[in-house]
């Protein structure tokens, strides 16, 4: 369904999809680190300002009046986290000029804005602008406080942190409320210089495009001196000895209970397609077990799913509960994974289960920014993705496979989030 085609330069890699499914063209950068406590509010920051200003465009308004020059474009910039790694994505989206009545180059003139973005940044006197800097650091400063405020994500956060207490995949993607301050304009030019020199770069294209006007631009606009072409990072897996158990306490309408497992799952294990499964079954949508089990049947909860990062081998379940149903729903919880090991499920929901993962990763080719997604991925982990065979191995899964990947699951933490007053 997808044919990827890698341009190998040398000091960057490209992978292009050439398709006219789309009328617009997507091109995106992804800049690779390790997920580092010390660095990743200082990126998260960077991120949105070099997308914001150059020295070409030094103002809000005359960057919008650039974009909307180019018939629209949109120039983005965000943080995300894969295993042990933080990643920078900075990209542009723009209509292919193929459709329209215009001679203007938009597919070259993106290609500029982009090396514009990245190599030349508004620097001055070695470091960052002070009002744009400002500005990031308290947007950044809302969206943190934002989460903190709210009491579901402050509830996953909280649980995150004890079940990786000595590991950096508790940080969130972007950033740290307490390191906020410490970014300043200078640091951040570091912070810049350690983008270009330090990470593995690479490349990813969408849309209806020439190939060797690819190769090209990418040659003459994104010769990168440095690329660290970085291994990726997983999370290793390890043995519970013990479950932790949790429970804090605060003025809430609701409990928050969260409840983490360990799989020893890895990115190309032979399980990987069974954790999929497995996790839709559970979970993973208003068709699983634990829905119609713990919110529609027993009124445990007013909210209730799974999810999984399933190249590291973590499932999580999260759940608002009656303040007076917290154990109930624990123990209901806890009970419907033992049946999962044993076997003891519908089969008919298994079939449903796999019929929302398929049709998920149809819609998933509708949307360009999914696709680079999931091609940078594959690129990461040095594979090729087959949709065809992806789709069977899915289809193939049974319930002696489902009963065999939970067995596999430990139990790592439970954390409740209640009313009432911590008592130290």
């Amino acid at each position: 369904m997808i044919t990827t085609e890698h341009i190998q330069l040398a000091s960057n890699d490209v992978y292009v999809i050439p398709t006219n499914k789309f009328k617009t063209t997507t091109i995106v950068f992804k800049f690779v680190a390790p997920l580092n406590s010390a660095t990743i509010t200082s990126r998260s920051i960077l991120s949105k300002l070099i997308t914001r200003v150059t020295k070409k465009y030094q103002s809000d308004r005359e960057m919008n009046n650039l974009l909307a020059d180019l018939y629209g474009a949109h120039l983005f910039s965000y943080v995300n986290k894969q295993a042990n790694n933080h990643i920078m994505t900075i990209g542009i989206e723009i209509v292919n000029e193929k459709y329209l009545k215009s001679e203007l180059p938009l597919f070259e003139k993106a290609i500029q804005l982009l090396h514009e973005v990245i190599f030349n940044p508004l620097i001055e006197n070695d470091k960052f602008n002070e009002k744009f800097t400002k500005q990031e650091k308290s947007l950044l400063h809302k969206k943190l406080t934002a989460i903190e405020d709210n009491k579901s994500q402050r509830a996953f956060i909280q649980f995150m942190n004890h079940m990786f207490e000595d590991e950096p995949y508790k940080y969130l993607a972007s950033g740290r409320l307490e390191d906020i301050e410490q970014v300043t304009p200078e640091t951040l030019v570091d912070t810049y210089h350690d983008l270009l020199h330090g990470n593995a770069i690479s490349t990813y294209i969408i849309g209806n495009v020439n190939l060797d006007e690819v190769k090209n631009l990418c040659n003459e606009y994104f010769n990168f001196e440095y690329n660290s072409h970085l291994e990726i990072e997983s999370s290793s897996f390890k043995n519970i000895e013990k479950v932790k158990e949790i429970v804090d306490y605060t003025k809430i309408d609701q409990a928050k209970l969260s409840i983490g497992y360990r799989f020893p799952i890895t990115f190309h294990s032979k399980e990987y397609y069974s954790f999929l499964v497995l996790n839709m079954l559970f979970g993973g949508d208003a068709s699983s077990i634990l829905f119609s089990e713990v919110r529609e049947k027993q009124s445990l909860a007013y909210s209730i799913h799974s999810q999984i990062d399933p190249r590291n081998g973590f499932l999580y379940i999260v759940g608002g509960i009656a303040k007076d149903k917290v154990q109930q729903a624990q123990d209901t919880i806890l009970t419907i994974y033992k049946d999962l090991e044993d076997g003891n499920f519908d089969e008919q929901k298994l079939v449903l289960a796999k019929k929302v993962l398929t049709s998920n990763a149809r819609e998933m080719f509708d949307k360009q920014r999914q696709m680079i997604d999931l091609l940078h991925t594959h690129a990461r982990y040095q594979s090729v993705y087959n949709y065809d065979d992806w789709i069977k191995e899915i289809e193939s899964i049974t319930m002696d496979d489902i009963k065999n990947i939970a067995r596999l699951g430990q139990l790592d933490t439970i954390y409740i989030l209640t009313e009432g007053e911590n008592h130290e």
